[in-house]
């Protein structure tokens, strides 16, 4: 467990895991347009944009007895107003097969991703940044345009899809200490990466770190990540925390950052897919 574990348990670094990755996909359910439900064993959220990831199912507990009834009741919500959504199901999900009882239920797995920790002081350079490289903050709304360039390729975004995430970073505004910063990377003036921070207390995690494909294999993921720790350990951050895809937990893996859970995501339609589309292989 390394250097890690002398300050956190390993459920206590998967419970941290997951309730940022929480806070930061709730952050769609504050637009104007959302609809929040937060009850004792369910968080769910809708904003009426027809893509998974802007609404969804972002924690489950229930209690034996009332598994199915709570199941339909949530669905026959997003089918009565035909929205997709995606429901998360991480370690402190209630019962441990609700992910069987949602395939049952005609929700399709569209990725199964390994929940990444460390502490930023103990990041490791595996790669030199390329010559040029400059990784900053993004001050504004136009420069936000730019950056999020690599991460609609990185992710495969739908045009409206991306317009939607667009509205949805540039309204919650900018700033060195506000929780949601984004980064950008640049090279020979191009923004070639891009990466985002997402401050809880003292726990950071790292989100949309994507690099437009003709710059990959460089060592400019590998910088954005750095750049990212970075920024989280200036702003008092004790841990730094992601869900890896499979084109970056290799990556991470070399910095330092070792595997404490996973989050599974189930999308309805099974037809639709989220911002990961990996397929649910163990």
């Amino acid at each position: 467990m390394g250097d890690i574990g002398l300050e956190f348990a390993p459920a206590a670094l998967a419970d941290a895991i997951e309730e940022n990755a929480v806070a930061f996909n709730l952050l769609p359910a504050y637009m104007p347009c959302a609809e929040l439900h937060d009850e004792a064993d369910l968080l769910w959220f809708t904003t009426g944009l027809p893509y998974p990831v802007f609404n969804g199912v972002l924690r489950a507990r229930f209690p034996p007895g009332a598994i199915d009834v709570r199941i339909e009741g949530v669905l026959a919500r997003f089918r009565s107003s035909e929205l997709p959504l995606t429901w998360h199901v991480g370690p402190s999900t209630r019962p441990l097969d609700l992910g069987q009882r949602l395939t049952a239920y005609g929700l399709a797995c569209s990725a199964r991703l390994p929940g990444m920790a460390i502490c930023p002081a103990v990041a490791q350079a595996t790669a030199p940044a390329p010559p040029g490289l400059a990784i900053t903050p993004v001050q504004d709304a136009r420069e936000l345009q730019d950056w999020l360039r690599p991460v609609a390729e990185g992710f495969g975004f739908a045009p409206n899809m991306a317009s939607a995430t667009y509205g949805l970073y540039a309204g919650l505004g900018f700033g060195p200490r506000r929780p949601l910063q984004h980064f950008a990377g640049r090279l020979r003036g191009e923004v070639v990466s891009s990466g985002s921070l997402y401050v809880t207390g003292d726990v950071a995690g790292l989100y949309c770190i994507a690099t437009s494909p003709p710059y990959r294999r460089q060592g400019i993921g590998t910088a954005m990540t750095l750049a990212l720790l970075r920024a989280a350990q200036a702003r008092g951050c004790r841990l730094a925390v992601l869900y890896a895809t499979a084109l970056g937990a290799s990556l991470y893996r070399r910095i330092g950052f070792e595997t404490y859970c996973h989050q599974t995501f189930y999308t309805w339609p099974s037809t639709e897919v989220g911002w990961f589309d990996e397929g649910c292989g163990e």
